[in-house]
């Protein structure tokens, strides 16, 4: 069942602009997020999303929908112009973001995750101009201020060596400028990203992956085409990950989803492993993580690849 409302037109607050630079129209955004489990941080998300304008603001909720929820969706509908896409449980991923784009009727699509909150409209307006004026980029993410506190920059290229795929943040492909901001091309950039529409006629996500690797497979995907995806590190926005042990058991830490998604993932792509020799371009990295991305720089491919297995089971717990 799909909760219809009338598209209302929301004038950016005084508050929000912080000075007197005039500020591009939204309403040909679209933003999509997908839902889960972790309400209190979707209610954050959507609160940070009030009063800019945007065209449609669209919930793929694939989680258990109580009355409580239902409710709760109502009141954001006084304030935002929302429609929830009510899902079979634990869809997945990859399918609720293609229900997602295939809701948008606007020119842009903004992406993000739940658990990410748009702390200043101006994020959104330097992302909007330097899309507007490249026409060959497809989509521009902004890099995340974890917990309020940890910057991450989370791009990254991608490239095969024999049957591995090999994944470095080391330097961008391309740096692109407009006015005092540098967007830097990278083959993957994080999910706080905001797309033309029409990246989805090429692109899609597989709805074979409930969770973990549809994002990796979507940018891998994206390298056949002609567009270009970049990332613009003054841009912030926070990111508040994590969640209850429910969540951790049934989502993002189940090891039977994530090891489904990574086994389709190498039979999809015909390699033997994923090897990450750095996934972080700027930001803070704990230091055990580097310690990995040297040994797996320096080590030959195959034992680089154990080294990948054992820091992945590390991560994992």
């Amino acid at each position: 069942m799909t909760t219809d409302i009338k598209v209302k037109r929301h004038n950016v607050s005084a508050e929000r602009l912080n000075g007197d630079e005039e500020l591009p129209d939204f309403d040909n955004v679209t933003v999509g997020i997908k839902m889960f489990m972790r309400e209190q941080k979707l209610w954050n998300c959507l609160d940070s999303l009030k009063n800019i304008g945007f065209g449609e603001v669209l919930v793929a909720d694939d989680g258990e929908v109580s009355e409580k929820r239902k409710i709760k969706y109502g009141e954001y509908k006084k304030h935002l112009p929302l429609k929830v896409l009510d899902l079979p449980y634990d869809l997945g991923a990859g399918e609720a973001r293609n229900r997602l784009v295939d809701e948008a009727e606007t020119e842009y699509f903004l992406l993000l995750d739940s658990d990410m909150v748009l702390a200043d409209v101006k994020t959104l307006s330097i992302m909007k101009k330097m899309l507007s004026s490249f026409s060959d980029i497809g989509g521009i993410a902004g890099c995340w201020l974890n917990k309020g506190v940890d910057f991450k920059c989370g791009a990254s290229n991608l490239e095969r060596r024999d049957r591995f795929l090999i994944e470095n943040a080391e330097n961008p492909r391309e740096v692109k400028k407009l006015g005092v901001d540098y967007c830097l091309i990278f083959d993957l950039v994080p999910n706080s990203c905001l797309f033309r529409t029409e990246v989805f006629k090429d692109i899609r996500w597989d709805s074979n992956f409930k969770i973990g690797y549809e994002h990796m497979d979507f940018y891998l995907e994206a390298k056949k085409t002609d567009w270009k995806f970049g990332i613009i590190p003054q841009v912030l926005v926070q990111h508040f990950p994590g969640g209850s042990l429910e969540y951790r058991k049934n989502n993002r830490s189940s090891k039977k989803k994530l090891n489904n998604s990574l086994n389709h993932f190498k039979q999809k792509h015909k390699i033997r492993e994923i090897i990450r020799e750095r996934t972080v371009f700027l930001g803070s990295v704990p230091l055990y993580r580097k310690f990995f991305w040297k040994l797996k720089q320096i080590t030959p491919i195959q034992i680089s690849s154990w080294v990948e297995r054992i820091e992945r089971e590390v991560i994992r717990r």
